[in-house]
């Protein structure tokens, strides 16, 4: 994790405040880390999901049964 500089440039920060900044910053520098490691299984892609047209499908729909 690389390391975070604050600077505060106006106003009176207190100690707290820092600390509520600085974990609001590393949660979100964490979740956007996992993210990027993590990969999806193309099991839950949607596109395999999706059936295939069986050849002459439009054409053989339009005949009486």
């Amino acid at each position: 994790m690389t390391d975070l500089k604050l600077k505060v440039v106006r106003g009176n920060a207190t100690a707290d405040e820092l600390a509520a900044i600085l974990a609001v910053l590393r949660a979100a520098t964490k979740s956007s880390e996992s993210k990027t490691t993590s990969s999806s299984s193309s099991w839950s892609s949607p596109g395999l999901m999706m059936r295939k047209p069986l050849p002459n499908s439009w054409r053989e729909s339009a005949l009486p049964r």
